[in-house]
């Protein structure tokens, strides 16, 4: 997985490629924790990302929880049906994980 940040009217946007998963999660964890700190809020592109791992989910789910306790913006735009699929494997609300907060 790599990704690359840019910021955008105080939103830290991130653009992901390759596989969200735990072998990975730790860097993207870092820069989550950034974001939290220094922006108003974050959003994760997913056009590139080409599948995840229950980490990489739980990552997300964390992420969502931490920004929305801190009253800034989450939101998760342009996620493939492979991530999607493997929310729904998993027994969760791919809406729920993924849909704006």
């Amino acid at each position: 997985m790599a990704f690359t940040r840019k910021d955008r009217d105080g939103i830290g946007v991130l653009e992901i490629s390759g596989t969200l998963s735990i072998q990975e999660a730790t860097p993207l964890h870092k820069e989550l924790v950034k974001c939290l700190d220094s922006c108003d809020g974050v959003l994760l592109d997913l056009t590139e990302t080409e599948g995840c791992d229950t980490a990489g989910i739980q990552l997300l789910c964390s992420a969502r929880k931490s920004f929305a306790k801190e009253g800034k913006s989450f939101a998760i735009e342009h996620t493939p049906d492979t991530i999607k699929d493997y929310i729904i494997s998993a027994g969760l609300n791919p809406d729920v994980i993924l849909t704006a907060s």
